[in-house]
């Protein structure tokens, strides 16, 4: 799968402390302007920062050292996280979240490094487990349910989870940087058929109405081959083979 390259934009939006890397969350922008767009915002304001964030096209950005505290979720869940951050909106459908293919793929070499380097399961957790000392994938949805410092609910109720992590585990058990097998949304299954429908249903129309010219009036959908009475019940095929044979 052809994903930009990743990239590195280290800019001290973070605190020195470590982090206990209990678990990794998951945060969208709430915006679709782009990694260059929305690390811009972040530096003019001061106003978050996570470990990587990624893009549409699946250029990731290395934005704070793995230990050290983002800003990405309040104390509690700077402390406990290492935090990875997506081009999105948290009211997406799943649907809408499963045609950025792109994005997803590099959301889960993410997960699967985090994996193999320190740990972490790939399971995803709730608000509870979280407080609990649990450790997992979670989004910021659930670090506010756990520590109740802010009111963020990204990256949604719709995220999918279950096809990140499933793909993070066949990265990190050797499966690749690939596609693999991450579903088409339900929107790429619709524009496949309309290709069919468009595009190869006219070539099946057009080898049918040559079939009958060849074989006989009529014979556009059927097995059978009775010529053109025109050329005395023979085929057209049949019937140059006898023009050329002197036949009649």
């Amino acid at each position: 799968m052809d994903l930009y390259p990743y990239r590195e934009q280290m800019n001290g939006l973070w605190n020195n402390a470590d982090n206990t890397k209990q678990v990794i969350v998951q945060h969208t922008t709430e915006s679709e302007g782009g990694n260059t767009s929305v690390i811009g915002y972040l530096e003019r304001t001061k106003a978050g920062s996570y470990q990587t964030m990624v893009d549409f096209d699946g250029e990731e950005v290395r934005l704070v050292p793995d230990n050290k505290q983002a800003w990405g979720a309040m104390p509690k869940g700077n402390k406990a996280g290492l935090h990875t951050c997506v081009m999105g909106r948290a009211e997406w459908s799943r649907d809408r979240w499963l045609r950025e293919a792109k994005l997803l793929e590099r959301t889960a070499m993410r997960y699967a490094e985090w994996h193999k380097k320190y740990g972490i399961p790939l399971v995803k957790i709730n608000g509870d487990q979280v407080r609990a000392g649990v450790r997992g994938v979670c989004g910021h949805i659930e670090i506010r349910d756990a520590f109740r410092e802010s009111d963020h609910w990204d990256p949604g109720y719709n995220f999918p989870y279950d096809v990140v992590i499933e793909r993070a585990k066949q990265i990190a058990a050797g499966g690749g940087g690939n596609k693999g097998d991450v579903p088409m949304s339900a929107a790429e299954v619709a524009d496949i058929k309309d290709f069919i429908t468009k595009f190869v249903g006219p070539i099946g129309s057009d080898v049918k109405d040559i079939r009958e010219q060849l074989c006989g009036e009529g014979q556009r959908n059927a097995g059978q081959y009775k010529g053109w009475k025109q050329l005395g019940g023979k085929t057209l095929v049949d019937a140059v083979a006898d023009l050329l044979k002197g036949g009649k």
